[in-house]
């Protein structure tokens, strides 16, 4: 792999990290559109190669983001149970789904996320807040639902995740997002196996978004510490909002043959 490809892919994956750090998501919403759209991957190449960063990603934020107190492990448990449980699914779609209906439930994901966080986000307590078993249900439920997004987009879940938890697990942006990030290293490392096993990924793609993925993670989770929470939360809508618009936008390079190497 000459080196300036693997410049690119530490770069790719320096952005997709420090979203990650700083808004609790896996940074597939940044590194998937990156790599279709700038380095011509095919879509489920680049949704693979995507999910594998994450997994350092999701490791080097978590322990930025426990380190202040902001993962609620009780919440965590019952969205890792249903992740893990959902990545299998995801995978097996992502070998099945067009390319064009993975775009679209792409975008569509993205831009639901968004609207919600952009135009109603508040502290929580606003909205339906769930406790004892109909919390853990909820929860394992939207763990679920990331995991099978995770498989079949390549992103580590937290477009899932931490809307649910804001609005209806009255969780604070911040424990949200590193409770998220917590469940992405599962549902990540679970994805990530599946894929290996389908030989849908490249593992030298992986590593280098990997090593940019983790140093930019230590960046974004370091400025989230002094965001406000509200900021924080309209920032992450906005984001993913972009992120699906540019997509839209470009659809005729996400059909340009895949180059891994």
């Amino acid at each position: 792999m000459p080196a300036d490809r693997r410049a690119l892919y530490v770069a790719v994956g320096m952005a997709g990290g420090m979203a990650g750090g700083l808004l609790g998501v896996g940074g597939g919403v940044v590194m998937v559109p990156a790599l279709v759209l700038g380095l011509r991957f095919a879509q489920r190449r680049a949704h693979a190669a995507s999910l594998s960063a994450i997994l350092p990603i999701g490791v080097v934020s978590t322990v930025l983001y426990l380190c202040d107190g902001n993962v609620n492990g009780a919440i965590a448990v019952p969205l890792a149970l249903g992740s893990v449980m959902g990545v299998p699914m995801g995978v097996r779609l992502l070998a099945r789904v067009p390319e064009s209906a993975l775009r679209a439930t792409f975008v569509a994901t993205a831009v639901l996320a968004g609207v919600k966080l952009l135009f109603q986000f508040g502290s929580g307590a606003e909205f339906v807040v769930l406790t004892g078993a109909a919390r853990f249900a909820v929860a394992f439920g939207v763990g679920l639902l990331a995991g099978v997004y995770a498989g079949l987009l390549g992103v580590g879940g937290g477009i899932v995740m931490v809307p649910a938890m804001t609005i209806l697990l009255g969780q604070a942006q911040h424990i949200a997002q590193g409770t998220s990030l917590l469940v992405i290293i599962a549902t990540a490392s679970a994805g990530t196996a599946a894929n290996l096993r389908r030989g849908l990924l490249d593992v030298r793609v992986g590593a280098w978004l990997g090593v940019g993925g983790a140093v930019g993670a230590v960046i974004g989770a370091l400025l989230a510490r002094s965001i406000p929470e509200a900021a924080l939360g309209r920032a992450f809508g906005a984001f993913v909002i972009l992120v699906a618009i540019q997509l839209l936008l470009s659809p005729g390079r996400a059909r340009a043959p895949d180059r891994t190497g």
